[in-house]
């Protein structure tokens, strides 16, 4: 390799090839990077790059490659391509190089040989299906690719079909992008061949394919309950109100996905409608994006009432409908006991000061939502007023958007004070208002402390939190999502973990936590022997990390199942003791009376959740005794089946004074 490449940290055109390291991090624990974006790149810097990338005294070596806009070509593809063969290239990033059908074609011996690239993104590189044949092949036999791009290249209907054929039976790939590749009426049903059949991939994207009126539906009257897409993006396929009812008996069928992007497809009332018959069944379903379909007040009417009755929704996105204030009417008659949404997008739906003023009401007495988008509504001074007296009673709203909205000095003042009075309120925006800069440095100076104070009480709490598990070491099952805990939190977490000899569930997802933390975290795992889950999305965890623990676990569960086997009939609830999640299984009265029945047995058994799960009351009644008899339980989650509320009071009554003893125990601790 030549001296200047290994000695500098920069190429000709802009190339980054040491990627910025943490304060504190060892040198061995960051990637070598090369990435070039919106630069013409010659022959001189792609014979560096290869270089580079097959360079095995580097150190740290190669491992990622992303270039954007750069006229690379076919012949600079090959190039590369051979050296990525001989390299340790883990990421493969190629976008918008017009590699042509002889640039993938070199791709396709890389991910046939390469015993290290699980990422390959080639959108925008105008390729044909003749052009991804050969790529497609080599990418379904793969059984070391996890993510795979294909967005913006037209390959077709027949494209459609190959990458049908292709990926159906493969198990690597869970993350595959296809947005804008022109799939047409006529791919529509190979895409939904693959969705039903498909058992890795977990987020597909499919945005702007216009399908027209054959939405990627139920193929053969269903979608097959096993499927493993967890998170659809159908956004921009146009497929009208037709679509939409094949979209809406998908979804009453299958208990897999959580997440559907439907924006911009013309559902119109009538598609609404439709969609909501499907909700109306389906009990898995926790974030649903239907903005800008032309959804009137008419139209939302059975999806709100289908939402309102839903025990999964988290995120419902509404954003560019004339909903008006007839709509907002509905949210308020609707889902007033909406037993999960936190989170609500209204921007641009027409619902001015008497939508706003319905929406207040709703929001004062429902309390549960996080995240509220109101912007560019008109909702005026009247409007403003409206929401500044609803905020103190929304304890857990935490971000409000009320851009453009046309509100006054005055109202936007008011609106302040009352955020001033709701602490759990860190994001506000007040842009495109008659706000003064005086009033806007005001909200910015209270919300930096607000958040300032969250960071450091999840450092004091890291402290404490690790004082308090290493000593209690009974805890079964923990969730710490979304708390922001950073590096400081993980570490804290990590050395309390291998004196936790009950601890067989813990969620860390989404709290920024660096990466060499992460690996301090999952060592500590590896040294206690009974977690069997661990969730580390949404942090800085490499995949050679995420891969590392899915093996680790997999194989404790796999002993843990065995054992659960071995057990037969005698055990009528699957090992460990500690509950996982039971949500949203349709396990309906047979189910919880088998379940009922077991839990007198489970001395260990602290949490159990059957959400959204078609019990009948008189299931729910016996699983209520039987809980009673089981002295572990504290945590029962009955929401979304037919329980009364007599009966959910006599739940609360009795954790309560549970959860109170192991509290007053933990102070003696």
């Amino acid at each position: 390799m030549p001296p200047d490449v290994a000695a500098a940290p920069m190429l000709t055109g802009g190339a980054m090839f040491r990627k910025p390291r943490d304060a504190g991090m060892d040198d061995d624990d960051s990637d070598e990077k090369i990435e070039i974006a919106w630069k013409s790149i010659d022959s001189d810097v792609v014979m560096k790059m290869c270089n580079a990338v097959e360079n095995a005294a580097l150190d740290p070596l190669i491992t990622v490659v992303d270039l954007t806009d750069n006229k690379l070509g076919p012949e600079g593809m090959k190039l590369l391509a051979n050296s990525m063969g001989r390299g340790f290239v883990t990421d493969c990033i190629i976008r918008f190089n017009n590699v042509g059908k002889d640039g993938a074609d070199s791709l396709s011996v890389v991910v046939s040989e390469s015993s290290t690239l699980t990422h390959l993104d080639l959108r925008g590189n105008n390729l044909g299906s003749a052009g991804v044949e050969r790529l497609l092949k080599a990418v379904g036999g793969s059984t070391r690719l996890q993510v795979f791009g294909l967005g913006g290249n037209d390959i077709g209907p027949e494209g459609a079909a190959q990458v049908a054929a292709a990926l159906v039976h493969n198990t690597s790939i869970t993350n595959l992008q296809l947005w804008k590749c022109g799939f047409g009426p006529l791919g529509a049903s190979h895409i939904a061949d693959l969705i039903m059949k498909d058992r890795s991939t977990t987020s597909l994207d499919l945005w702007g394919n216009r399908f027209g009126t054959t939405a990627p539906g139920p193929s053969g009257g269903r979608w097959d309950r096993t499927a493993s897409t967890t998170s659809l993006d159908l956004w921009g396929n146009r497929f009208g109100p037709e679509g939409a009812g094949a979209v809406g008996r998908a979804l009453g069928q299958n208990g897999v996905l959580t997440r559907i992007s439907l924006g911009e497809n013309k559902l119109g009332d009538a598609g609404a409608e439709l969609l909501a018959r499907g909700l109306a069944r389906n009990r898995a379903l926790t974030d649903l994006d239907v903005r800008s379909n032309q959804i009137s007040p008419d139209g939302f009417h059975p999806l709100a009432a289908a939402v309102g009755s839903h025990g999964a929704l988290r995120t419902l996105s509404l954003c560019n409908n004339p909903l008006g204030a007839s709509g907002v009417s509905h949210i308020r008659s609707k889902m007033a006991s909406c037993p999960s949404l936190t989170a609500l997008d209204l921007w641009n739906c027409q619902i001015g000061a008497t939508g706003a003023s319905r929406l207040a009401d709703w929001l004062a007495a429902y309390r549960r939502l996080q995240w509220l988008n109101l912007a560019c509504n008109d909702i005026g001074e009247a409007g403003a007023h409206s929401v500044a007296q609803a905020l103190p009673q929304c304890g857990a709203l935490a971000f409000l958007d009320v851009t453009s909205n046309g509100i006054p000095h005055n109202a936007a003042e008011l609106l302040v004070a009352r955020v001033e009075e709701t602490p759990s309120i860190t994001s506000l925006s007040l842009h495109g208002n008659d706000a003064s800069r005086a009033l806007e440095k005001r909200v910015h100076e209270l919300l930096s402390q607000r958040q300032q104070r969250v960071e450091n009480r999840s450092d004091r709490c890291g402290q404490a939190g690790r004082d308090w598990l290493a000593a209690y070491r009974r805890l079964q099952w923990l969730n710490l999502a979304c708390n922001d805990i950073g590096g400081a939190g993980a570490h804290s977490v990590a050395q309390a973990l291998p004196q936790c000899g009950a601890l067989a569930f813990l969620d860390v997802t989404s709290n920024g936590i660096p990466h060499n933390a992460a690996e301090l975290l999952v060592a500590r795992v590896e040294e206690t022997p009974s977690i069997t889950s661990l969730s580390l999305h949404g942090n800085d965890a490499s995949r050679a990390l995420e891969k590392r623990v899915h093996e680790l676990l997999s194989q404790r569960q796999q002993r843990v199942e065995n054992r659960g086997d071995r057990c037969g009939q005698a055990c009528r609830v699957p090992a460990p003791a500690v509950a996982q999640p039971r949500a949203c299984n349709d396990i309906g009265g047979a189910g919880a009376h088998s379940v009922a029945q077991a839990l007198p047995q489970c001395g260990a058994l602290a949490f159990l959740d059957v959400t959204s799960n078609g019990i009948p009351h008189n299931a729910a009644e016996l699983l209520v005794a039987r809980v009673e008899e089981t002295p572990s339980i504290t945590s029962l989650s009955l929401h979304g089946n037919d329980a009364s509320r007599a009966l959910e009071k006599r739940v609360h009554e009795l954790l309560s004074q549970r959860q109170q003893r192991v509290e007053s125990a933990c102070a003696t601790w």
